[in-house]
């Protein structure tokens, strides 16, 4: 059997296509046996296994906690060959285990990780303002690997530290789940400004996103997008293939949702050279609403909207 596996008469493209199948299901078991078959079956299977990696720094009684993630560490440390294959890494922490603690794993497994383009934050703590850790972060995005950043559960003192944190990076989807701002009155003004908004003189360095991705609640939404669609913003949103809003008609406040459907999104589907494709919103529409209307003349999303 093995044998017949590794002749040459196998194509050597159809065990990628089974190989990269069987990441997609992530059946980790049927991988592991596949890189033992032969030689030529190891490295493309170890592509798959160690493709992703994930950092659970929760309570040691449940998830392992620090000790158990700085096992792995080690293991990609002393495994060079094995961490070259690893593409995303999520980072998920809690309240239980110490920020210093979390910052100096994030710090020891950033650097082991060369090919990296996916990076995912759950830090369900004040993870971010502890400097160690956003002084490891900012480095590695802004080598221009990364394209893919998730961001989840991530508390900012100001608006400012996430648009320093995309600065000068080569991001194209973006994606930001349940964040808050503990300064979050910056922008709840329309004409509010950022004052302290770090962005590069040379525009080719503004970063050009062409995937967003936001779950906050509606007021977060609404100052989020419209600080994207400023001039000065550091984000390029002009050239948006895909946007989806979730979760964000949950009134707040007198006509929140009118706010963000009526004012932002117009503007945004508006903008010069549009290329929108696929716009999904989570949330009652009327039919009259100016947001329909503007769809209902704009080609590219014919068909491709959902509320």
């Amino acid at each position: 059997m093995t044998r017949g596996l590794c002749s040459s008469s196998f194509p050597l493209e159809i065990i990628h296509l089974i190989v990269e199948q069987l990441g997609t299901q992530k059946d980790l078991a049927a991988l592991s046996y596949c890189s033992l078959v032969c030689r030529s079956w190891t490295e493309v299977s170890r592509k798959q296994l160690f493709y992703s990696l994930i950092l659970d720094i929760g309570p040691p009684a449940v998830r392992g906690g620090i000790f158990s993630s700085s096992k792995r560490v080690e293991f990609l440390r002393n495994s060079p060959h094995l961490s070259r294959n690893i593409r995303h890494l999520s980072i998920v922490t809690s309240t239980s285990s110490p920020p210093s603690s979390q910052a100096s794993l994030i710090c020891d497994v950033l650097p082991l990780l060369p090919r990296l383009n996916h990076l995912s934050f759950d830090l369900n703590s004040d993870l971010w303002i502890f400097p160690p850790a956003s002084n490891a972060i900012v480095p590695i995005l802004r080598q221009g690997t990364i394209n893919t950043l998730d961001i989840t559960n991530v508390h900012f003192f100001y608006y400012e530290d996430l648009y320093s944190l995309l600065y000068a990076t080569k991001i194209k989807s973006l994606k930001l789940d349940s964040i808050s701002f503990a300064v979050d009155h910056v922008l709840r003004n329309r004409e509010s400004v950022p004052s302290k908004m770090r962005r590069s003189e040379d525009l080719a360095r503004t970063v050009t996103l062409h995937n967003l991705n936001i779950s906050v609640d509606v007021t977060t939404s609404v100052s989020l997008l419209k600080t994207f669609l400023r001039e000065d913003s550091p984000l390029d949103v002009s050239r948006l293939l895909s946007l989806s809003v979730l979760s964000p008609y949950r009134p707040k406040g007198k006509c929140s949702t009118h706010r963000l459907v009526d004012c932002v999104l117009p503007e945004l589907l508006d903008v010069k050279h549009p290329t929108l494709r696929e716009l999904e919103i989570e949330g009652a529409l009327k039919g009259e609403s100016l947001i329909i209307r503007i769809i209902k003349y704009r080609s590219p999303l014919r068909n491709r909207y959902a509320f």
